[in-house]
């Protein structure tokens, strides 16, 4: 997670986490390159519940494909009987279909590309995909025109 404050990027929270024994599956390992030992030793859901509250805050929360992202979110807090899901969710993904049509295609390499040209996206990382995600809002909330469709 990424937070940004001023369209600037103030703090992270970063950690890989140990998901519950029964849904420990590899199958898409060759997307994201997350191996078995790289959760053995990481915190559960739970374990950074807390963390997760105060790091958020009273915040928007920001995903790209945001159903997949909250639909996980919900389904932990379902699990552990946390809750921490944030009072708001919103989709950049979404958001460029409506303030950007014109682009090619709305996936975040597409989109992070056309509000951050400078930034270099390792996609699928999910420390580069939020860093991505926080740079699209700011570019969108920064364009004329376009900060007053935004949700504060």
């Amino acid at each position: 997670m990424v937070k940004v404050a001023g369209g600037e990027v103030v703090d992270q929270l970063c950690t890989y986490l140990r998901p519950p024994e029964e849904y420990i599956l590899f199958e898409f390992s060759h997307i994201h390159g997350i191996e078995r030992g790289d959760i053995e030793d990481a915190p559960s859901w739970f374990d950074i519940a807390d963390r997760l509250v105060e790091f958020v805050g009273e915040a928007p929360v920001w995903a790209h494909n945001a159903t997949f992202d909250a639909a996980v979110w919900r389904a932990l807090d379902r699990y552990y009987f946390t809750g921490t899901y944030p009072k708001r969710f919103y989709c950049t993904c979404r958001l460029s279909r409506r303030l950007l049509p014109h682009l090619a295609d709305h996936t975040l390499p597409t989109v992070a590309e056309y509000c951050a040209p400078g930034f270099t996206l390792n996609h699928h990382r999910a420390d580069s995909d939020a860093l991505a995600c926080a740079h699209i809002v700011a570019q969108l909330q920064r364009s004329r025109g376009l900060h007053a469709l935004l949700p504060a």
